[in-house]
């Protein structure tokens, strides 16, 4: 079985052969530490490799949240040492290139990855779950991927899963940052099931006898059978759903600046809470969530979209708007970013293209 892990804040119970995980910072939304990442890498490793780890899963401790992202004061405190010139621009994205790691190595594990999803599941919840093979959401589900709110992009590979999605969901979810609930995910495909029970107690008890019924070849199709009958489908259309259409006509556009102006247009309830977040969202991150969607919809592949991550991770570090954007949101919480350049007329193409250009050291 796997190494004995002692982490508090990362909780490893496996005495069934289908292991459980779980994210233990219920104070902190179980928001992921650097340290965290690195133990759950260790055990994706061994996870992988031992034939007696049938299965992953993984869930969040308390109610509120599964996992609010990743430690973002930490990321600033590390950001604005590299700004300082205290240390190098490769050790202050150290968190980012270990997250991308472990996002790759949950999509590739090759073995059942069930993730439960009861509460806030953000940005780096979001990667360390959205790329598993069975991901479950509860009605206490709240998801967004709200990056550009801080200044920031959609990372964690997923811009690869809104890539999937139909139409202009995708990328109306990446450039508003918009929150949505179980149903919402379950409509856009970002989940494949919503249980109708909120204790990860009685799914990993579910898990545990079909591991007994079943043979490694038959394992993921099982898993998917046994959840499919703790599986309810919403009671009502969310908020995607029930504008859809307008999703369709304001974000079928050319360029930020066209979304921006159609969704003007729109008076009803989703084009004011819609313009409202665009115009909150740092001008850059729109315009380079943009043209990284542009990108993965071209047909990358998941690794190119990981390594691509890490390019524009270490940009947004190199940039002003992420720091600025963390200082407003979680120190200040003054909720008032100046962002630089200010409006979405002053960005250049030649400014965002620069994002996407290789990195000039290894990583």
């Amino acid at each position: 079985m796997l190494s004995n892990y002692q982490l508090s804040d990362l909780l490893l119970d496996q005495s069934q052969a289908f292991v459980h995980l779980t994210l233990n910072r219920p104070s902190a939304l179980n928001a992921l530490t650097l340290e965290m990442t690195r133990v759950l890498s260790m055990i994706m490793t061994q996870a992988k490799r031992d034939a007696n780890v049938k299965g992953v899963f993984i869930s969040g401790a308390g109610n509120r949240a599964f996992c609010a992202g990743g430690d973002i004061k930490s990321l600033y405190q590390q950001g604005m040492a590299y700004r300082r010139g205290e240390i190098a621009e490769n050790v202050a994205s150290v968190f980012f290139n270990e997250e991308y790691q472990l996002n790759r190595q949950i999509k590739t594990l090759g073995k059942p990855y069930v993730a439960f999803l009861n509460g806030i599941t953000m940005g780096g919840g979001y990667g360390v779950s959205g790329h598993g093979s069975h991901i479950i959401a509860t009605e206490k589900t709240v998801f967004a991927m709200p990056e550009v709110r801080i200044g920031f992009f959609p990372d964690i590979g997923s811009t690869y899963n809104f890539a999937a999605c139909e139409g202009a969901i995708g990328l109306y979810l990446a450039l508003t940052g918009t929150s949505i609930d179980a149903a919402d995910m379950y409509y856009a495909g970002l989940c494949g099931f919503i249980s109708r029970t909120d204790k990860s107690e009685r799914i990993q008890a579910l898990l545990t006898d079909v591991v007994k019924k079943s043979s490694p070849e038959n394992m993921m199709d099982n898993v998917t059978d046994a959840l499919s009958h703790v599986h309810v489908a919403p009671k009502q259309a969310g908020w995607i759903e029930r504008n859809r259409e307008r999703i369709e006509a304001c974000f079928s556009r050319s360029s930020v600046g066209e979304i921006i102006e159609a969704v003007r247009m729109d008076t009803s309830e989703w084009g004011k809470r819609t313009l409202e977040e665009l115009t909150f969202a740092s001008p850059t991150s729109l315009a380079v969530t943009f043209e990284q969607m542009k990108h993965v919809k071209a047909g990358m592949t998941f690794d190119a979209v990981m390594a691509q991550d890490l390019i524009l991770a270490c940009r947004f570090i190199q940039g002003h708007d992420l720091f600025e954007g963390i200082k407003a949101a979680v120190l200040d919480k003054t909720k008032s970013p100046r962002w630089s350049p200010a409006a979405n007329d002053e960005i250049r193409a030649v400014d965002i293209a620069r994002y996407f250009e290789p990195l000039s050291q290894s990583y």
